[in-house]
């Protein structure tokens, strides 16, 4: 019994020190301590009853405890420590609870001070309002210093489009009322100051805890000078683009890869290619494709070069148009790092126009300089016929003087005869030279083209070689040309023996063709002498032949004195021609190829339609004619004034002579009564023949002139323009020429 007792009372006292250390437990994790810690004393005391009541057991025996209060104990220290059990899981959570909420409202401050922190910092202007009707309740420094501006959101002046909006109309009224976000408002806002400074922002309402709205929160932004910088932008683009659609050429970026793939183009391209800027940026042109397949590898190097040192490119090629025509293109750029690969931007110009004026002036240029050789060459052949013309004077003069003197049965009288003629062939080389030089246009009238070509072709068909077939093909209702017969069909000779010489020991065909052409400058830029051409209609001679062709080197020089392909000492034939077509005002066209023949187009200006009058001129030699009285020869040679006083004395004149012209004037004022005639060379030193002329006649009218000259009557009468002398005669001249010039000028 005192065992079984002793042990209730012992698990009695476990389960006092169970609830008491729970109570404990709980009197510190919990904050009712006052009724933790009752509990606690309370099973203090019980665990010390129990202790006692176990020593009493032990010592005194169970007759001094009562077992029924002691099992009725162990029930209530086990409920104790059963329930404060049971209690533990409920207090322990909430406590957990408890410190959770606490965290949470400690990391709620934390972030309603970070969101504070922000909405001061923040650059944006912030308002939070509960009534709209009432004062703001929240706002940012920034909003604070837009107010001091602008005053509060119910007192600001707001517009948009020029119309001010109503305060129903304004975000953040508009969220507070109709609960709904405004997003991208935008408006301008009117300072106290009188300033316009643009808002741009958003509002959304506030919710309480049911719900229901209960104000608005906004955030805008100040942007005006945003806006002021993109419409600065806006405008300084729209220049650019006007710019750039409208200067003359192209503008361009594209990728540095063999087609050139565009990136941007003005509408210029158009005009440069055929094709739009939408047909290189969709990709339906490749601008590479269009570049000459000549020049595409070195545009394609120089702009590698240029990129490689980081300078401009400088370009020139050509690009085929749409319309199928080469156009030039000067293309200035460079280029800029994009990404991994380098871009191209630069100009383009199209300098087809420009290309041709340079070339038509280098052309011109060339046609100048020839022309200028060929008047300085001119000029000295005119000079050099004009001296030797005075030699064979002397030649012919005595010559024939001495055949006249001489019995016909003479035997000398056939080795004059070849002195006469071999000095007219070179008397006719004369007529060549001064036909180069333009001086040998002796007797123009009106002609026509055809009749003369008609009258010279039995000569042609005798001079050319017997293998060479001549044909013609004559133009119809031919307009007649002002032109010399003599020297027509002495051009028409040069070139069919030209035409001969080029078809050599061959077989072929010379053709000589006529008609007429309307003629403009730009047909003359391609020909000789077109310097002075006016444009109009031509009556043109054509003269084609099948041989062996010119070279371009062999084209250049064919009309220089004495050059020759064929014959060494020949060469005069061709300039002659020249010569003939400059002094008619005509032009002369060239087409030869190696081993394809030659043509030879000769253009004279056409007269108005009518019949051309064929003068022929006879010479007269009057026999047995002579004359009577003194007659003054002045020229500057020797042998002309030897062999013209011979002729003189022969004919029954008296002769005075003179070198020069001041020399003549001293003669004639000393002798002018008795002068029945003077014979006056025009070419002279000291006083020319125009200028003693001249004299003469102021200190005698009426005395008859005759003027001498080894070039032509009609260059010679350009000199004397208002003067009619009393005659002309070119040397070298024979007694029958001279007697009939004497026999006009005296009028007998």
């Amino acid at each position: 019994m005192v065992v079984f007792l002793s042990g209730v009372v012992v698990l009695s006292l476990v389960a006092q020190v169970c609830a008491a250390t729970f109570a404990l437990r709980f009197f510190f994790q919990t904050r009712h301590r006052l009724a933790w810690g009752l509990l606690a004393f309370s099973s203090g005391l019980m665990c010390i009853r129990r202790v006692a009541v176990l020593f009493t057991i032990l010592d005194l025996g169970v007759e001094r405890v009562s077992a029924v209060s002691e099992y009725l104990g162990l029930f209530i220290s086990v409920a104790m420590a059963a329930g404060l059990w049971g209690m533990r899981n409920y207090f322990l959570s909430s406590a957990a609870a408890n410190r959770a909420l606490e965290d949470s409202l400690a990391r709620e401050k934390t972030h309603a001070a970070e969101l504070e922190a922000v909405m001061q910092t923040v650059p944006a202007i912030v308002w939070v309002a509960g009534d709209m009707a009432k004062a703001v309740f929240r706002a940012n420094r920034a909003a604070q210093d837009f107010m001091a501006q602008a005053g509060p959101p119910e007192e600001m002046r707001a517009h948009q489009d020029g119309s001010e909006l109503s305060a129903s109309s304004l975000p953040m009224h508009r969220a507070a009322t109709e609960g709904v976000a405004i997003t991208d408002f935008e408006a301008d806002v009117i300072t106290k100051d009188g300033q316009t400074r643009t808002l741009y922002g958003n509002a959304s309402p506030l919710h309480d805890a049911e719900g229901a709205v209960s104000g608005a929160v906004g955030a805008f932004l100040d942007v005006t000078e945003r806006r002021r910088t993109e419409k600065a932008l806006r405008e300084s683009e729209e220049r650019f683009r006007l710019l750039a659609q409208n200067i003359p050429g192209t503008i361009y970026l594209c990728q540095n890869d063999p087609n050139y793939t565009m990136v941007h183009l003005n509408d210029e391209v158009e005009r440069l290619t055929g094709y739009g800027a939408a047909d290189f940026l969709e990709k339906r042109v490749a601008y590479g494709q269009l570049i000459h397949s000549d020049d595409r590898g070195r545009v394609a190097d120089e702009i590698a070069r240029a990129v490689g040192a980081g300078l401009a490119f400088h370009l020139s090629y050509r690009i085929l148009h749409r319309s199928g025509e080469w156009r030039w293109v000067e293309e200035v750029g460079g280029s800029f790092q994009y990404g991994d690969a380098p871009l191209l931007e630069g100009f383009m110009q199209d300098v087809t126009e420009k290309r041709h004026a340079e070339e038509e002036r280098r052309e011109l240029d060339n046609r100048i300089r020839e022309t200028q050789k060929l008047e300085s060459l001119g000029v000295l052949a005119g000079g050099v016929a004009h001296d030797f013309n005075n030699l064979l004077l002397a030649i012919i003069g005595n010559a024939d003087l001495a055949r006249m003197s001489l019995p016909r049965t003479s035997p000398v009288k056939e080795h004059l005869l070849d002195i006469e003629t071999a000095a007219r062939r070179a008397a006719d080389l004369c007529k060549q030279m001064l036909a180069y030089s333009g001086r040998g246009k002796f007797m123009p009238e009106r002609i026509s083209l055809n009749e003369v070509i008609e009258g010279t072709l039995p000569m042609l068909e005798v001079s050319i070689s017997k293998r060479v077939a001549l044909r013609t093909q004559f133009a119809r209702d031919l307009p007649p040309i002002e032109a010399d017969t003599g020297q027509m069909r002495q051009l028409m000779m040069n070139l069919a023996v030209n035409a001969s010489e080029a078809i050599g020991d061959n077989y072929g065909v010379v053709t000589l063709a006529t008609g007429l052409r309307n003629c403009d400058e730009r047909y003359f830029k391609t020909s000789y002498l077109s310097d002075k051409l006016a444009a109009g209609t031509y009556v043109f001679l054509e003269v084609t032949d099948t041989g062996c062709g010119m070279d371009d080197e062999t084209r250049e020089r064919i009309f220089e004195p004495f050059f020759s392909t064929k014959f060494t000492g020949r060469g005069l034939g061709m300039p002659a021609v020249l010569g003939i077509v400059r002094g008619h005002n005509g032009a002369i066209k060239v087409y030869s190829e190696p081993g394809k023949g030659s043509t030879f187009l000769v253009l004279f200006p056409a007269l108005e339609a009518q019949s051309a009058d064929e003068l022929s001129r006879e010479e007269k030699e009057p026999v047995g004619w002579k004359g009577t009285g003194t007659v003054l020869l002045v020229d500057d040679e020797d042998s002309v004034r030897s062999v013209g006083k011979r002729m003189l004395v022969r004919a029954g004149f008296d002769v005075l002579l003179a070198r020069d012209g001041k020399e003549a004037l001293e003669l004639f004022r000393q002798r002018a009564d008795e002068i029945a005639c003077v014979l006056l060379d025009v070419t002279m030193p000291n006083m020319d023949g125009e200028e003693c002329y001249r004299s003469l006649r102021e200190i005698r009218a009426d005395v008859p002139v005759i003027l001498s000259s080894g070039y032509t009557e009609q260059f010679v009468s350009e000199r004397f323009i208002g003067e009619v002398p009393a005659g002309f005669i070119q040397k070298p001249y024979v007694l029958g020429n001279l007697v009939e010039a004497l026999r006009e000028a005296l009028g007998e």
